[in-house]
């Protein structure tokens, strides 16, 4: 496995003295009036044990059945395109390969972010012909799933939900001058579990994070584990915009009031949080990965989005790592260049001209209902809050992401 030696300290090139650490009075009024010296950015997951933020005593809350190092990953047949492998029989609607069950893993993951049109992303790619996705979008493997049987049953679960995507992947086959062997699967699936970016349910009980006061490793490492060859692709938003999106978004199923004063006040409950565990862990890194500190309204660890985008490229490197603005996603003219630079990056062949007519102009999916648009727009101040708050997240991310600059807009 592809593992760190050592831990990777970044004192970021933020000018630390305006990192964010916002202090945040009873009456709702904004302060830099924190030392900052002492925070440090921990851009890599690293080995286990690391003496930057793991001990070596010991522990009651080890879960050696989450291990996902104790699974061996199958040897992935070389006339398939997408990983696949022959195995035992799961279910009864299964494809046959010489009386052995063809299963597959995913291809590609998009893992991030939510409320970043990832829903628009998976409706679209759902309509080529060489990606089949004849399953739900999220299955939260990753962040959830993983975490509530041992691993190996839970892998079974998982491989289970591409039963019918695999029974398409078999019966795609290249034409016999496409330069593989024949017969030669071209095919590819994936999935989009958003919150796999950022989230990892317990991970302090995981095998390898014991006693750390952050992950050593993260849902990237056991994505690897799977498949080292892996596609990753994140789709990032203004965070202060996506913020007030989840915001609206979370009220469906959680059935708080909603109004942008309401909002304005969380924000600054959330602010006040995010600032008290930075003096505490003295790292950023180790308050993103808690998910304790925040609440559904208000997930302001979402968009800091260098923090989790680095971890990924530290597991798989910067060439399995596709990262594209939701912004460029929503019509023309730059919604042609994103999916050719999408399907390029999955070697895929690209939309035709009739495909993209087709599929482009469809309107986007999973947007504000009418209900939602009537609340209206968050307050100025509140934005003017957000935009201090992000400023040097967004910063960083520009330096991990040249042509991505959240700032300048």
């Amino acid at each position: 496995m592809k593992y760190r030696g050592k831990v990777t300290v970044l004192l970021t090139t933020l000018v630390l003295a305006t990192v964010c650490l916002w202090y945040i009075n009873d009456n709702g009024e904004q302060n830099v009036a924190i030392n900052t010296s002492g925070v440090r950015f921990f851009t890599a997951a690293t080995l286990a044990k690391s003496k930057s933020f793991c001990t070596d005593l010991g522990t009651n809350y080890l879960k050696p059945e989450w291990d996902f190092r104790r699974y061996e990953r199958p040897k992935f047949l070389t006339n398939y395109k997408n990983p696949c492998y022959l195995g035992r029989r799961m279910t009864n609607n299964e494809s046959l390969v010489e009386g052995r069950a063809l299963h597959c893993l995913p291809y590609f993951i998009v893992a991030g972010f939510p409320k970043s049109g990832t829903t628009d992303l998976w409706a679209r790619l759902f309509n080529h012909a060489e990606i089949h996705i004849k399953h739900g979008k999220e299955p939260r493997f990753f962040n959830i799933g993983r975490f509530t049987a041992p691993f190996e049953r839970v892998m079974v679960q998982y491989i289970r939900m591409f039963a019918r995507s695999t029974i398409e992947l078999q019966k795609l086959v290249a034409p016999l001058d496409c330069g593989h062997e024949f017969p030669y699967h071209h095919g590819i699936t994936g999935e989009a579990t958003v919150d796999a970016s950022f989230d990892i349910k317990d991970w302090r009980q995981v095998p390898g994070n014991e006693n750390c006061s952050e992950p050593a490793f993260t849902n990237a490492d056991v994505a690897y584990h799977l498949n080292p060859n892996m596609k990753i692709i994140f789709v990032v938003r203004n965070p202060v915009d996506r913020a007030y999106s989840d915001y609206i978004y979370e009220a469906r199923f959680l059935r708080y009031p909603t109004n942008p004063q309401l909002f304005h006040a969380a924000v600054i409950d959330a602010m006040r949080n995010h600032t008290g565990c930075w003096r505490h862990h003295h790292s950023v890194r180790a308050c993103a990965y808690n998910n304790t500190i925040e609440s559904m309204k208000v997930r302001l660890r979402v968009g800091m989005y260098h923090i989790f985008i680095q971890d990924w490229i530290d597991v798989f490197s910067s060439d399995n790592i596709l990262v594209i603005k939701a912004e460029d996603t929503m019509g023309p003219p730059k919604i042609a260049d994103v999916y050719n630079r999408i399907f390029s990056f999955l070697s895929v062949r690209p939309f035709t001209r009739m495909e993209e007519m087709e599929v482009f102009q469809r309107g986007p999916v999973n947007v504000r209902s009418k209900h939602e648009k009537n609340i209206g727009e968050m307050l100025p101040e509140t934005r003017k809050m957000l935009e201090s708050f992000y400023r040097p997240f967004n910063e960083a991310l520009r330096k991990l992401i040249p042509e991505i600059d959240y700032n300048a807009s």
